[in-house]
């Protein structure tokens, strides 16, 4: 579609008062220059007359047309809309002066004629305003309640409610099947934030997120409402829209169900936290390496730990390890020893070096009874066991409590594997103990009938001396 750039001049001869805009085949750009005609002014000036040239401008297409003076800039809307047909005066300075523009009433049936002028300026403010558009008055000095807001926050935040937004000078468009249409733009520096009395939207500094927005008023329920082309952040009891076209950016909170239940960013420390009825139950802290802090007793379905042996190196049995670690702190300056030391001795040092406690803590509000370890105990002999932890309020060490699960398997491996050798040991002892009953058992066989054959012997000799004498027997 062409668009038309005309210019002009109304020095040496009168323009004409009606100016036909055709916009079917394109935009029109209609310049004025010198709209009061020099000759026609200085003909009427000598008779002491003040003169005034009025042009009348009609759009008669259905494309946009801009009518200027070479300073004013008016838009002429569309055939059929309101703003179409606009009526200026030529003033001394040679500048127009227009009744009309753009309307911010949006007519979806048919067109009505209300009794009073569109406003096409904005309106600035730099302070929590509250206003009734069914009021003629809207403060800073105009009659009018404006459709397009200017919120400076470059002091600070700044909040505004439109009550009755479906109102236009008193009257309530929606009666006229009209619907007002409103414009909000954040030019500072902080938080914006529009209100229809019920829902609220929020706007962004320029360059962080949306920071302006464009809305429309209707009538439900007898509330005038706001339906804008940002999402809405809910506020009393409304229901906020649960997808976004775009990233969210909070400054502070995000809050569920209401005020005590939230996720809060801390920029001082920096820390993500979670706040689950006003107690603090989950932070990550911003520190080398990253941390992060949990608070109370969690119950999980499932916990895991990075194990894949892609991420590690320097991968060494633990017995080695505790043999270093038994030559740097414990033997040191008998080196001769860290040759002979056998396992068995290499996990007794290290249990031993576990003290098993009992406690309370004192951040525990039902002071329950807990078992664990003192990590500065734990420090002396495993330093690499414990790690400090940068708190908002202080730095505190904690333990790795799965290196303490695998020296503890390791320990047990270790003993488990000492009493497999002691029952291989009692088990040839148990043969061998065996095999020596089973030779006692024949030795007491043979004595008792070595005993029997005695006897037998004996009563021999008794009955041979009675009938024939005494006969003396001797052993072969």
């Amino acid at each position: 579609m062409a668009s038309t750039f005309g210019t002009t001049s109304c020095t040496n001869a009168l323009c004409p008062p009606c100016f036909l805009m055709n916009t079917n085949f394109g935009a029109i750009y209609l310049t004025i220059s010198s709209c009061l005609s020099a000759e026609f002014s200085s003909a009427l000036s000598s008779l002491s007359l003040t003169v005034f040239q009025t042009f009348t401008f009609i759009n008669t297409g259905y494309g946009a047309a801009v009518v200027s003076d070479g300073t004013n800039t008016y838009m002429v809307t569309r055939s059929g809309h309101r703003g179409s047909t606009i009526v200026c005066s030529c003033i001394t300075s040679n500048l127009l002066t227009c009744d009309a523009s753009v309307t911010p009433v949006i007519f979806y049936s048919t067109d009505a004629t209300l009794n009073s002028n569109p406003s096409s300026e904005c309106i600035s403010i730099s302070a929590d305003s509250t206003y009734d558009i069914s009021s003629r008055v809207c403060g800073s000095g105009f009659s009018y309640c404006p459709s397009c807001w200017i919120l400076d926050t470059s002091s600070g935040t700044v909040s505004l409610t439109l009550s009755n937004c479906d109102n236009y000078y008193k009257i309530d468009v929606s009666s006229q099947s009209g619907m007002m249409a409103y414009t909000f733009l954040n030019t500072g520096s902080n938080l914006a934030t529009i209100s229809d009395g019920t829902n609220s939207w929020s706007l962004a500094a320029p360059g962080s997120g949306t920071s302006q927005a464009k809305c429309t008023c209707y009538v439900s329920g007898g509330n005038h409402l706001f339906a804008c082309d940002i999402p809405a952040v809910a506020a009393s009891g409304s229901t906020p829209i649960n997808t976004f076209p775009q990233n969210v950016e909070v400054l502070s909170q995000v809050r569920f169900g209401g005020s005590t239940t939230y996720i809060n960013y801390d920029s001082g420390i920096p820390a993500l936290q979670m706040y689950i009825g006003s107690n603090r139950a989950l932070s990550g802290t911003s520190t080398a390496g990253g941390s992060g802090i949990l608070h109370g007793t969690w119950a999980l379905d499932a916990a895991t730990v990075t194990s894949d042996i892609r991420f590690k190196r320097d991968i060494e049995p633990l017995r080695s390890t505790l043999r270093r670690l038994w030559k740097e702190q414990s033997h040191a300056d008998k080196q001769s020893m860290d040759e002979s030391v056998d396992e068995r001795q290499l996990f007794a040092w290290m249990l031993n070096q576990l003290r098993p406690v009992s406690y309370i803590s004192k951040t525990d509000p039902l002071e329950a009874r807990r078992f664990g370890f003192i990590a500065q105990e734990l420090e002396q002999a495993l330093p690499n066991m414990v790690r400090i932890v940068e708190h908002p309020d202080e730095s505190r060490k904690t333990v790795h409590l799965l290196d303490l699960i695998a020296l503890l398997v390791a320990a047990s491996q270790q003993q488990n594997s000492q009493l497999e050798s002691l029952e291989r040991e009692d088990k040839a002892k148990s043969i061998q103990l065996h095999d020596l009953l089973q030779r006692v058992s024949l030795v007491e066989h043979l004595r008792q009938r070595l005993d029997s054959l005695e006897r037998s012997v004996e009563q021999l000799r008794r009955e041979t001396n009675r009938c024939c004498g005494n006969v003396t027997f001797q052993h072969a």
